[in-house]
């Protein structure tokens, strides 16, 4: 038996996904990138990209997914990916003039 209310426990629910989201970012980072790597890349974008992905995705799996029926948390990445693209072809902190070689 809890002693918490259905409301609290949805709101523990809710930001365990939020941490779960940004821990398995920041591990699936270091894992593919590596430490050395990490501390090389100015700005820190991927942490940034990671963090973003990862709460995007968990707030779309709690509060989009229940109301459509579906699976939109898989393709939520892919969406915000094409739209960063779309926005700024360079990435989010790449230079805005290209160099022709």
């Amino acid at each position: 038996m809890s002693f918490l209310r259905p409301e609290a426990k949805a709101e523990l629910w809710r930001w365990r996904e939020v941490l779960g989201g940004i821990a398995v970012a920041l591990i699936g980072l270091w894992l593919v990138a590596g430490p050395g790597l990490l501390l090389a890349i100015p700005g820190y974008a991927l942490i940034l990209a990671g963090v973003i992905i990862g709460i995007a995705q968990s707030l779309t799996t709690n509060y989009l997914d229940p109301l459509i029926g579906g699976s939109l948390g898989s393709v939520v990445p892919y969406i915000i990916m094409l739209a960063i693209l779309l926005i700024r072809p360079t990435g989010l902190f790449g230079w805005r003039t290209i160099e022709r070689v």
